[in-house]
C-alpha cells in the first residue's frame, strides 16, 4: 500500500505512476515464489498498543502500523529512504540507495 500510495502522488512525483500501474508493479512482485505478505495476526493489535501511543495519530499511523507489522514477524531492518523510521527503538533503517 505505501509505494502505491507514493508513486501515485503527484506532490511526491514529477510524474506519478497511474494507479493500474502501480498495481500491475506490486502484482508482478507479490506472484513470485520466493515472497509473502503476512498481515496481522493475533498478536497484531498488542505489539501496536505496546509502544509509545502517542505515535498513533495522523501521519504516523501508517508508519507504527507498518513497524508493529514487523515485530510481530520478527523483521527488523527495513529498507526505505524515510528517516522518519528512526524513531521506532529496535527498528534498523537502510537507504536501497546508498
Amino acid at each position: 500500500m505505501g509505494y502505491i500510495r507514493i508513486v501515485t502522488h503527484p506532490a511526491i512525483l514529477p510524474r506519478p505512476l497511474p494507479p493500474a500501474e502501480a498495481i500491475a508493479n506490486v502484482t508482478a512482485l507479490v506472484s513470485r515464489s520466493n515472497i509473502r505478505t503476512p498481515g496481522e495476526g493475533e498478536r497484531f493489535w498488542d505489539v501496536l498498543c505496546s509502544g509509545p501511543t502517542k505515535r498513533l495519530r495522523g501521519n504516523a499511523v501508517p508508519d507504527s502500523h507498518l513497524v508493529a507489522l514487523m515485530r510481530e514477524h520478527g523483521v527488523s531492518t527495513i529498507y526505505t529512504r524515510d528517516g522518519d523510521f528512526r524513531r521506532f527503538e529496535g527498528i534498523r533503517v537502510e537507504n536501497p540507495f546508498t
